[in-house]
């Protein structure tokens, strides 16, 4: 699940398309009726744990 962002079209996003590979990428708050508070609280720790050390 991502949410509408300019950060999430671009090459993974291509690659998620041509791959062949079996993801299912829903876009939040478009092809979901509920808030996308998980996804940008996973974020938030991602950025926390691997970008500011």
């Amino acid at each position: 699940m991502t949410d509408g962002g300019s950060e999430n079209k671009g090459e993974l996003d291509g690659w998620i398309n041509r791959s062949g590979v079996a993801i299912n990428k829903i876009i939040a708050q478009k092809d979901v009726t509920f808030s996308n508070s998980q996804i940008e609280a996973l974020n938030k720790i991602i950025k926390y744990q691997f970008l500011y050390h």
